[in-house]
C-alpha cells in the first residue's frame, strides 16, 4: 500500500456524517497510524487562548497547552514542527517524564485560515521524518477540510431549526386572528341571515 492510498484511505472516513467530536477522533486516530505514532491531541483556539479539545488518551486529553508554546507557533507560522528527544528533555519536563521522546505539530488549515493543530507524540526517540511530515502535513489539509464541513453543517442545521420554528409560530400567529375574525363572519351571516 503505498503513502498516497493510505493517505486516501484516512480520509475516506470523513466522507460518513460525523459529529465534531466523532471528527476530532477520526482525524488523530488515523494521524497516530500514518506515522506509527503512541499519542495524539488537537488544539483549537477559544477566546484567544489555546485548548486541548481531544486527545486519544487521558492524559493527551488533559494536556494543558501553553499559550506561548510551540502549539502557538505551529497555529500562527502554518507550519510543521518537529521536537526530538534532547528538546523535550530541556523545554518540556513533564513530557519527557511521562516517557515522550518525539512530537510533531501540524497546523489543520483551511484556506488562509488554521483552524487548529494536530500533535502526534512517539515514545520513541525516532525523529519525524520529512516523509512523515509531509504526510501529516497533507493529511492535516484533509483534516481541517473535514472539521470545516462539520462546523458549516452545525450551522446549517441551526438555522433550519430557527427558520422552522420561526415558520411554526407565524403559522400559528395568522390561524389564531383567521379563527376569530371566521366567528364573527359567521355570527354576521347568522345575524343578517335571519
Amino acid at each position: 500500500e503505498t503513502i498516497l492510498e493510505k493517505i486516501s484511505k484516512a480520509c475516506l472516513k470523513f466522507q460518513i456524517p460525523l459529529s465534531l467530536d466523532e471528527t476530532y477522533a477520526t482525524i488523530v486516530d488515523e494521524a497516530i497510524k500514518l506515522v506509527k505514532g503512541d499519542d495524539g491531541f488537537i488544539v483549537r483556539e477559544t477566546d484567544m487562548n489555546l485548548e486541548t479539545v481531544y486527545g486519544s488518551s487521558e492524559d493527551s486529553a488533559t494536556y494543558k497547552v501553553r499559550n506561548n508554546g510551540n502549539s502557538r507557533k505551529s497555529l500562527t507560522e502554518n507550519k510543521a514542527i518537529i521536537m526530538h528527544h534532547d528538546e523535550i528533555k530541556i523545554t518540556d519536563k513533564v513530557n519527557y517524564l511521562k516517557g515522550i521522546r518525539s512530537v510533531i505539530f501540524i497546523p489543520l488549515s483551511y484556506k488562509e485560515n488554521t483552524e487548529g493543530v494536530l500533535v502526534i507524540r512517539s515514545l520513541k526517540e525516532k525523529y519525524f521524518t520529512k516523509q512523515e511530515t509531509d504526510i501529516l502535513l497533507l493529511f492535516g489539509s484533509f483534516a481541517s477540510l473535514a472539521i470545516k464541513k462539520n462546523e458549516l453543517y452545525d450551522q446549517t442545521k441551526q438555522a433550519l431549526e430557527v427558520r422552522d420554528m420561526f415558520i411554526s409560530l407565524a403559522s400559528h400567529e395568522l390561524r389564531t386572528p383567521l379563527t376569530s375574525i371566521n366567528g364573527y363572519i359567521q355570527l354576521l351571516y347568522s345575524k343578517m341571515g335571519s
